[in-house]
């Protein structure tokens, strides 16, 4: 586990890379640094590289890479090995950066729909200057543990809290509003959302992938200050991926106030309430449950998601 932040007002991360990807390891977690050519090379099926004995006895070395199910050059006998003090044992990491030293309220919980209880390997989510890092969690990586324990990242505030202070105040007028989009370049669906729904719609940002993470999660972005994730809402109502992004729109949940990113095509339009329609007799090929209601419009189909609905079922469901 990280620091508790009530302890310190800042905390120290060693940041490394694996390919063009960059994680951090809270430094009270590192014993050591050591040099890949000391390995005693040895591998298996779950990611070990070999063996490294020093004063405190012999430990096992595993690829970060093959821990996060990423791919890795075979045969690479480069980077360096980060010695863990949970449960003694290496990761291999392509490079090792700089200890970075930061403020607690830059430390955020990973979102969690992010997270994967089979693969529990992040710790939550760091910010330092304009960019964001995943905090990777010993406990969670390592295939030794006997027992792996969901444990969210102590931070000063919750996640809901911080996206309220970071979504724009809304005039009651936009209540009145609707806002219609799509997620295909040729739809036969149309998306609709309350424009008091929408706090901001923008050009897509610098997309971090987060290993492991559902399918239709399409990774994490910095917004305002915190850590949003984006979906691709076509595919997460059990339809198809979708196929454009051209805006980056952000949803709010109604009753949660927790916030989402979704792709869309950059041709989007706001409407006074109430539109002109009837109720939908043709089913759509998405997930009832998740959608507030479908209607006839000229020349498409209106559905309205269910954005509360999507993040809760994320919370309830594995990846």
């Amino acid at each position: 586990m990280m620091d508790n932040p009530t302890s310190s007002k800042t905390w120290r991360f060693l940041r490394c890379r694996l390919g063009d990807a960059t994680y951090c390891l809270n430094m009270t977690q590192v014993r050591a640094i050591q040099r890949v050519d000391q390995l005693q090379r040895q591998t298996d099926d779950r990611g070990l590289v070999g063996w490294l004995t020093d004063a405190q006895g012999k430990f096992p070395v595993f690829r970060l890479s093959t821990l996060l199910h990423q791919p890795d050059a075979a045969g690479r006998r480069r980077g360096k090995i980060l010695v863990l003090k949970t449960q003694s044992w290496g990761l291999l990491v392509d490079r090792v950066e700089s200890v970075i030293q930061v403020a607690t309220q830059a430390v955020f919980p990973l979102p969690t729909m992010l997270r994967n209880p089979a693969m529990d390997v992040f710790e939550g989510v760091v910010q330092y200057g304009d960019k964001m890092m995943l905090a990777l969690s010993p406990e969670g990586l390592c295939p030794e543990a006997t027992m792996r324990v969901l444990r969210p990242l102590p931070t000063e505030h919750p996640l809901d809290m911080l996206y309220a202070v970071a979504d724009l105040a809304v005039a009651s007028a936009s209540r009145k509003k609707i806002i219609l989009f799509t997620t295909t370049a040729e739809p036969s669906l149309t998306f609709g959302l309350s424009l008091s729904q929408v706090p901001q719609i923008l050009h897509p940002l610098p997309l971090m992938p987060v290993p492991g993470a559902p399918a239709s999660v399409l990774g994490l972005v910095e917004w305002r200050g915190v850590p949003l994730p984006v979906i691709d809402l076509s595919r997460c109502l059990g339809g198809a991926a979708s196929s454009v992004h051209g805006r980056l729109l952000v949803a709010r949940a109604t009753t949660s106030r927790l916030c989402v990113g979704l792709p869309v095509h950059p041709q989007v339009s706001i409407h006074d309430l109430p539109l002109a329609h009837h109720v939908s007799s043709q089913p759509v090929p998405l997930q009832e449950t998740l959608l507030r209601g479908t209607f006839a419009l000229p020349h498409t189909t209106l559905v309205i998601p269910d954005i509360d609905g999507i993040l809760s079922s994320y919370h309830s469901c594995p990846a």
